[in-house]
């Protein structure tokens, strides 16, 4: 599996990811454990060492269970992200980002995933479905970079 350096965090991150994120889209009574135990087992197999994480609840419980008896003694990353707090609908440049991406939660979601994975770092925290016009506003930046320099987080985006 080929690998790239990811951004300036100084990882090396298969060109693939699992993605792991994909069992918040579904009932987690409804996913077949074996197979979806199989699947991971053949991408750490296959050189991927990136997991795009599930944000919360049972879907994550089951990442983690997953991971546990497929990953041992390997050096896998995780790509976690934030998922925002707003009103009902896409964020909007109408919004201000302490309304979406408030320092506070992201440091509790950071924590959160931390300690619900096991791990001391975060190979990326994403906040998605990101405005542009939010660059200037808040304190998400700071409280990213401190994530950073404490070594909780590798990089952002």
């Amino acid at each position: 599996m080929e690998r790239r350096r990811l951004g300036r965090t100084g990882l090396d991150i298969s060109v693939l990811a699992f993605n792991a994120r994909g069992l918040d889209a579904a009932s987690c009574t409804d996913i077949d454990l074996d197979e979806a135990s199989a699947a991971l087992a053949l991408a750490l197999d296959r050189g991927v060492n990136a997991i795009a994480s599930p944000t919360e609840g049972e879907a994550r419980a089951l990442a983690v269970d997953l991971l546990r008896r497929e990953a041992r003694g390997r050096d896998i990353h995780i790509l976690s992200h934030v998922p925002p707090l707003m009103p009902q609908g896409l964020p909007s440049p109408h919004l201000h980002v302490s309304a979406v991406f408030p320092g506070a939660h992201i440091r509790e979601r950071t924590e959160a995933a931390l300690k619900a994975f096991g791990v001391d770092r975060l190979a990326v925290q994403l906040l998605p479905a990101w405005q542009t016009e939010w660059a200037k506003e808040g304190d998400w930046l700071e409280t990213l970079q401190r994530l950073k320099a404490q070594g909780k987080i590798a990089g952002f985006g």
